[in-house]
C-alpha cells in the first residue's frame, strides 16, 4: 500500500458524529465514538498511526468541509503527515 493510499482523516461532522474518510472518499464511515473511528481507521490503513490525520474543523463523508471547501488537495497532503510512513 502506498503511503498516501493509507492516509485516513478523522474528524467530526456538523452533527458531532465522528467521521472517517480516505483522501479519495472511497473508504470511510460515521461513528458514535472517537475510539470506534480510530479503530476503523487503523484497520483500514493497515495499522499505520502515522498515516492518520485528525481534522480540527468539520469533516463530512463526501470529503467536503462545511462551507464547500475541500479538506485538502491531493498535492498538499504531505504537509499533514506528522512522520513519514514506514514501508
Amino acid at each position: 500500500m502506498r503511503p498516501l493510499d493509507s492516509m485516513m482523516f478523522i474528524g467530526q461532522n456538523q452533527s458531532s458524529n465522528w467521521v472517517v474518510t480516505d483522501r479519495k472518499g472511497l473508504r470511510g464511515g460515521l461513528f458514535a465514538s472517537r475510539e470506534a473511528a480510530f479503530k476503523f481507521a487503523m484497520w483500514e490503513n493497515g495499522r499505520r498511526p502515522e498515516a492518520i490525520v485528525w481534522v480540527t474543523g468539520p469533516l463530512e463523508l463526501d470529503g467536503i468541509a462545511v462551507g464547500g471547501s475541500p479538506i485538502a488537495a491531493p498535492a498538499s497532503l504531505e504537509q499533514f503527515l506528522f512522520a513519514p510512513p514506514k514501508e
